[in-house]
Parts: C-alpha cells; sequence; structure tokens
C-alpha cells in the first residue's frame, strides 16, 4: 500500500469519522486514489466501505489519536489531529513530544505550551537556545543563559535579548564584552546597541565601517574633541561622511575642516543648512510675536523644532 497524499489522508479521516460517508457524485480524483492503494471500495450508490486494509489502518490511526501518540503520526496525521484538538486537550506528554517535533512550525507550537505549563527546565532552554528556528531561540531568552546566544546573529533572537535587558536588572557584562569582541560583524554591531562609553574606543577602531559608524551613530553625544579629531581625520570618507551628519559638539574649527573634506563637505553644507533654515524659522517667530516667553510664542518655536 502506497503512502497516502496529504488530501487523501485528510479524505480517508472524514471517511472513517463518518457513519454514513457518501462519495462524491462522480467519484473525485481523491476518493479513486484511496481506492487504488486498496483502502476503500466505491459502490455505485455512491457509498464507501473500507476494506481489510483500511480498517486496519482507521484501527491504528484511532489508537494513536485516543493516546495522543505523536511519535508514531506522520506530519500529515500530526498537524491534522493538532488542529482538532483544543490546546487544553493535549496531555502534558503529547506536548514534550511535540516541542520535540521535526516540523519546525509545530515544534514552535510545543515549546510555547512547555512555557505556558510550566514545563520547560534549564535543560531544555538550554538545548532550545541552539534551535534551527530563531522564533525558539528568542522564546529562550531570559530563560537560558545570555552567553547562549553570543554566536546567534538572528533578529529575532537580537530584539528578544534587547526587550529582555530593558525590562530587568541583569548583569550583561560578561555577554556584552564577549560579543563586543566577537570575530562576528553581526554580533559586534549589536554590541554597539547595548555597551556603554566604555567600549567607544574599542569599537572606533574596528576594521569593518559599519561597526564604526554605527558607534559613532549611537554616541553621536559622547564623543571627545580628540576622538572627533581622530574620525576628521581617518582614511575611511565613509566614517568622514558619517560625523558630518551624525556627531554634535562640533568646534568651529572641525565644522571647517569637515566642509573641506572632499566626502564629508557635502554632508556637513547640508547639516548646516538645515540648521540656518530652522533658526531662520525661530528669528521670524520672535519678531511675530512681541512677547517671545509667551506661551503662544513658545508653542510655536517647539513645533518649528519639530518639523
Amino acid at each position: 500500500m502506497n503512502k497516502l497524499t496529504k488530501i487523501q489522508f485528510t479524505t480517508f479521516i472524514d471517511i472513517i469519522s463518518q457513519d454514513n460517508y457518501r462519495a462524491s457524485l462522480y467519484y473525485d480524483s481523491t476518493e479513486q486514489g484511496i481506492e487504488r492503494k486498496g483502502l476503500i471500495s466505491l459502490h455505485k450508490d455512491r457509498s464507501v466501505r473500507l476494506t481489510k486494509a483500511g480498517e486496519q489502518l482507521a484501527n491504528e490511526i484511532n489508537k494513536r489519536r485516543e493516546t495522543q501518540d505523536l511519535a508514531h503520526m506522520s506530519i500529515d496525521e500530526r498537524q491534522l489531529f493538532l488542529s482538532n484538538i483544543a490546546e487544553q486537550d493535549l496531555k502534558d506528554e503529547a506536548v514534550i513530544q511535540l516541542s520535540k517535533d521535526r516540523n519546525a512550525e509545530l515544534r514552535l507550537r510545543g515549546v510555547r505550551l512547555l512555557i505556558k505549563r510550566g514545563l520547560l527546565d534549564q535543560k531544555q532552554a538550554t538545548k532550545f537556545a541552539h534551535d534551527k528556528s530563531s522564533e525558539i531561540r528568542a522564546l529562550m531568552v531570559g530563560k537560558a543563559d545570555l552567553m547562549e546566544f553570543i554566536k546567534d546573529e538572528s533578529y529575532e533572537v537580537h530584539d528578544a535579548i534587547r526587550k529582555y535587558i530593558s525590562e530587568n536588572n541583569v548583569n550583561t557584562k560578561p555577554f556584552v564584552d564577549k560579543i563586543a569582541h566577537s570575530p562576528q560583524i553581526y554580533q559586534r554591531l549589536f554590541a554597539v546597541d547595548l555597551v556603554g562609553e566604555e567600549y567607544i574606543p574599542l569599537l572606533l577602531n574596528d576594521y569593518s565601517t559599519n561597526v564604526r559608524c554605527a558607534t559613532i551613530d549611537r554616541f553621536a553625544d559622547s564623543l571627545d574633541s580628540a576622538t572627533i579629531d581622530q574620525l576628521i581625520a581617518d582614511s575611511d570618507p565613509a566614517v568622514r561622511g558619517y560625523v558630518a551628519q551624525k556627531v554634535n559638539n562640533l568646534t568651529d574649527a572641525q565644522i571647517q575642516r569637515l566642509l573641506h573634506d572632499r566626502v564629508a563637505g557635502f554632508w556637513m553644507q547640508d547639516r548646516l543648512d538645515e540648521y540656518c533654515k530652522t533658526y531662520r524659522r525661530l528669528f521670524y517667530l520672535e519678531k511675530l510675536f512681541a512677547d517671545v516667553n509667551g506661551d503662544m510664542a513658545c508653542s510655536r518655536r517647539e513645533e518649528s523644532l519639530q518639523r
């Protein structure tokens, strides 16, 4: 007997679940396919009878469903079974089995139920922290040790870590230090979001332009004048351009150097032009209102700055 296709299996379940299943008027190809596999016989009155092989298969399916034996169900059988049972009716043993499923979607469902029912232990959390599914790995953030994720480059996992750190008082130094020195560029980029100012020198000396520019963006208000001077003199035009676009607290001399830079000059001039437009708006607003400290004038100034 050949294996049933997904639609054939679904139809076979319909047949064994109904007392008086009637075939379609002209016997569709699905029912004929099941008949060719020796599981049913189709009759002229459209009635359907199980063959001996069909009865045996029906008994096996019903037994697996009754005992929730997911381990011995095919993927189609598991999906169909789970789509027709309420989560609260699943036994804990079935949930544990589901969390080990080869299918990532079903495994994710099982892991969520493990967490919901309080069945997830530390050993399992550590194992799932290295699952092929990034969604499952993300669920383990806060349940497994952060150090389990030092090589994980998934956006879902990084986002979960950011949220976990922002909402909990945890010691992140070992984790942050590890990813800041990671050979993986995406990990070092991720480190930029988490590190303190003490890591600025390390990240600004990174060989990756992306890491250095991300550091400039993150710490635009925290760079000292000497560091800014070094960045303006950097051989990488992208770095100099980022300084012109992002860094605050520039001295007049630094602005002049950036204006005369072949690449950064465009960005510095563009930024100055935007500042001039803003301040011109403020100047005309102050001329318009006699009381420049009045509620209306202050309100309009705030609106102008937000444009």
